[in-house]
């Protein structure tokens, strides 16, 4: 597999990814939408980024006891 070819797959992957979370790509946030006071971010817990990570099913248990 050349590199092109590693990276369409990668940049399918990612876009892929953010359309089944429902999700918007950050890199195409208007500047002028980006908050840059992290007090005003919506509020993330250790906790739900696991049952992120397990409900997805991209990655199983022993991922997140790695990290």
């Amino acid at each position: 597999m050349s590199n092109d070819d590693l990276v369409t797959r990668l940049k399918n992957d990612y876009e892929k990814r953010l359309v089944t979370n429902g999700l918007v790509d950050p890199k195409t946030v208007a500047e002028e939408n980006k908050v840059d006071d992290v007090t005003q971010w919506p509020s993330v817990t250790l906790e739900s980024i696991f049952s992120f990570i397990l409900k997805v099913k991209d990655f199983d248990y022993e991922y997140i006891f790695i990290l």
